[in-house]
């Protein structure tokens, strides 16, 4: 063999091990194309209409109401499509003077617990702890009734731990709510 072929060789060799470098730090990243059926299979579950049911507490008793709404098979979009909702019911029934937004909602790796951000803390200062209580019931009761797989809730606000000077939210929220209990 010449010189020649050595550094063709080389050359080749130094490129496939940079190429094998650069995959392994994680600078290259080679996906499968995605075909046809999936895509369709991803509209089709991003276009579904689901039926659901908010719950909350109004005039001592508690009120369902049957919403639909478009939404993906991803557990958070369902908790942020119900919790918005349930939000804009009870500002419309006066149980909360100000609007509050659901901003985020995050799942934990094991998907047991959920982090709910919101834009404003939803429960006024000048309402009781009871009725404090029971908007954080209604939350809790409607996620669990409509069978999201969580276990726990954190409420947040702006990504910083939601205050109370009655409740603590420093811990997350069991689902089962506080009434159920025994």
């Amino acid at each position: 063999m010449n010189n020649g072929n050595y550094i063709i060789i080389g050359g080749a060799c130094l490129l496939v091990g940079t190429l094998f470098f650069f995959y392994q730090q994680g600078y290259i990243i080679f996906q499968r194309p995605i075909t046809t059926s999936t895509l369709q299979e991803e509209n089709s579950s991003i276009s579904t209409r689901v039926k659901a049911v908010i719950y909350y507490w109004h005039q001592h008793k508690w009120h369902d109401e049957v919403i639909q709404f478009t939404s993906s098979a991803h557990p958070a979009e369902k908790i942020r499509h119900l919790t918005n909702q349930l939000l804009i019911t009870l500002e419309q029934e006066q149980v909360m003077s100000k609007q509050a937004n659901l901003e985020t909602v995050a799942l934990t790796h094991d998907k047991k617990q959920a982090i709910l951000s919101f834009n404003r803390n939803p429960l006024d200062k000048q309402k009781s702890t009871f009725e404090k209580l029971m908007i954080i019931e209604s939350i809790l009761k409607t996620i669990r009734e409509n069978n999201i797989p969580v276990q726990e809730i954190l409420f947040l606000v702006h990504h910083q731990p939601l205050i109370d000077h009655e409740l603590d939210f420093s811990n997350p929220w069991s689902l089962q709510g506080f009434l159920n209990k025994k």
